[in-house]
């Protein structure tokens, strides 16, 4: 964390052209100099990739929507290419690149696209962070509800956004990158930074709260489908009640299921 303080107060504007910033970004470049070369070259080759589609869907004639798509797909695409060389460029230089704003970052390696690249980051991870307080809080929003449930958890996974969130060009973007960064960073042995910890562990709480929520539909649906034990369904029912998540149909098929059998009982005295 203080290296990163240090990295980014002699990366401010008033700084840049002093004696001590020049020679930290020289030191810098001589450390990593191969790994930023590496990663403007994987920047660049999403930058021909998109020219190319452009070029093919029809050249000059693009909407300002389709435009504005393309670069939110353009830098979610380059924030993909260019998390592993920053993870390894964090552990090489025992920095913590993630605390650094896009600012910086363009300082830093001379890019004008880490302006882009590096806010999807921390949006990524508070999307994650915004997911786990839905459900640890029980929150009741609609979004919140859309997180909390199985199949809420499952679009996450999946990286898509979940049934219930509005769908546009940003949400998209974030789900997309939720699965895929944090796959990436749990691959890595990243000892240095924050970022990278919150989003292991932000995931992996994530994935056993989806674990948890799939293996408990599946004892209800067995249950629904075999149990002719009211009392037994009760219990069911006020463990769906209990949990963090959402299970609104289970709850209500269950409740129909104990006031049939109640009815049925009644038939028979």
């Amino acid at each position: 964390g203080a290296r990163s303080h240090l990295v980014s107060a002699l990366l401010q504007p008033d700084q840049l052209s002093g004696p001590a910033s020049t020679r930290m970004v020289a030191d810098i470049h001589e450390k990593v100099g191969r790994s930023i070369a590496s990663m403007k070259e994987d920047l660049d080759k999403e930058e021909e990739k998109l020219q190319k589609e452009r070029e093919e869907e029809g050249g000059d004639e693009v909407s300002a929507r389709s435009y504005l798509l393309g670069l939110t797909k353009l830098y979610t695409n380059m924030s993909k290419a260019a998390l592993p060389h920053l993870v390894t460029m964090c552990d090489a230089l025992n920095i913590d690149l993630f605390k650094l704003s896009g600012e910086e970052l363009k300082h830093l390696f001379g890019d004008n696209r880490m302006v882009h690249i590096a806010p999807m980051y921390t949006a990524t991870l508070n999307t994650l962070a915004k997911c786990k307080a839905a459900i640890v809080e029980k929150k009741k929003d609609e979004e919140s509800i859309a997180v909390r449930t199985v199949s809420g958890l499952h679009s996450i996974m999946s990286g898509k956004v979940p049934a219930g969130i509005y769908e546009n060009g940003e949400n998209e973007s974030v789900f997309d990158c939720i699965p895929h960064y944090c796959t990436k960073v749990n691959e890595s042995s990243i000892k240095c930074s924050e970022l990278c910890d919150d989003m292991k562990e932000g995931w992996t709480w994530l994935k056993t709260k989806y674990e948890e929520g799939r293996n408990l539909e599946k004892k209800v649906d067995k249950a629904l489908a075999e149990s002719e034990d009211p009392e037994y369904l009760m219990k069911m029912k006020k463990e769906l009640k209990r949990s963090a998540l959402s299970y609104r149909r289970h709850v209500k098929a269950l409740t129909q299921k104990i006031v049939e059998l109640a009815d049925d009982g009644s038939d028979s005295d």
